[in-house]
């Protein structure tokens, strides 16, 4: 025997009401996106190299990595932030040069689209430690001296002033000049790699053991 449920219309009428409410929510945001795609183009123009498809596979050089807002997990590839909605995301890979999202208009697949903590997001310094592992902004990096000491770095990219030895044909022996670059932090030293007699530099020696976001202290 079935039972007739009178609450169950009223029910569903408000869930109606929460889904159209929804489902127009989701509609402005869409079009938002579309046209803030649409009137900033060459805003979202991303720096990225070697962008090339073959055989199917889609891939880019990563110049950024940001943890995730959703489940904590670390995501590289570009930085698209802040956006039409003033957060921050990383999109994983590009189809290609340009072609757009059937969704909503954005120049990439929404499915690789994470939304990050914008205070995490740190740019990859082009170097890489000596496993083969791509160093950030704001990783931690130790390094091994040869009497055996080791010490551990904050990797920073920032514009210091070095005092340095002026051209010969300068009247000032030395001068001061800004250097903007890759710069690794310890025990209060702003310290540009080093390259020893042998050609070999300490980032090659190095190797990335954490961040200052997930390992405050090491």
């Amino acid at each position: 025997m079935i039972v007739y449920n009178k609450r169950l219309p009223k029910e569903f009428a408000i869930l109606r009401i929460r889904y159209k409410k929804l489902k127009a929510e989701y509609d402005e945001l869409k079009e938002q996106l579309k046209q803030n795609y649409i009137k900033n183009e060459s805003s979202l123009k991303i720096k990225t190299e070697n962008i090339h498809r073959k055989d199917n596979t889609k891939t880019m050089k990563t110049f950024f990595k940001g943890k995730r807002l959703d489940n904590g997990e670390w995501v590289e590839g570009n930085s698209l932030g802040p956006s039409f909605d003033s957060n921050y995301y990383i999109v994983t890979y590009v189809i290609g040069n340009h072609q757009v999202c059937g969704e909503c208009a954005c120049p990439f697949d929404c499915d690789d689209l994470y939304e990050v903590d914008p205070a995490t997001v740190g740019q990859f310094t082009g170097f890489k430690d000596k496993n083969g592992t791509k160093i950030f902004k704001g990783d931690i990096t130790e390094l091994v001296l040869d009497d055996g000491e080791i010490r551990h770095f904050i990797v920073d990219i920032k514009t210091v002033t070095r005092t340095i030895v002026s051209h010969s044909a300068f009247d000032d022996a030395t001068t001061k000049v800004e250097i903007t670059g890759v710069v690794f932090l310890w025990n209060g030293f702003e310290l540009f790699p080093c390259v020893d007699s042998k050609g070999i530099s300490d980032v090659s020696k190095m190797k990335v053991v954490g961040n200052v976001h997930d390992n405050k202290v090491i």
